[in-house]
């Protein structure tokens, strides 16, 4: 079994009464695909805005360092805008995945 590393994120404005269901839709989704794959799934999650700068991201940080932690492992997210909506945190994303060989999965585009 290969290395899965999900995230999750919600944005702060569309944060509401269903922030677990929408978070949890997601993991659900990247969970039915890890099985299908073969894949051993560990999820990060955010409850914050992929747009603007300063955020906070625990689960972000958390991510990258597991890329850099899990040589060869894969990516997933269940839409690409769910990664983030500002090119820099891209870029810093596909530089570890460039450099751990990783890949890249996302669900629903």
């Amino acid at each position: 079994m290969g290395v899965a590393l999900g995230y999750a994120r919600l944005s702060k404005s569309e944060a509401g009464a269903e922030d677990v269901p929408a978070i949890a839709r997601q993991s659900e989704d990247m969970e039915a695909w890890a099985e299908r794959e073969g894949h051993d799934l560990r999820v990060f999650s955010d409850v914050a805005s992929g747009s603007r700068a300063g955020v906070k991201r625990p689960g972000w940080d958390a991510l990258l360092r597991a890329v850099e932690e899990n040589p060869g492992c894969v990516v997933v997210a269940w839409r690409l805008d769910r990664l983030g909506r500002r090119p820099q945190e891209l870029e810093r994303l596909v530089t570890a995945l460039e450099r751990s060989g990783s890949d890249l999965v996302i669900l629903s585009e």
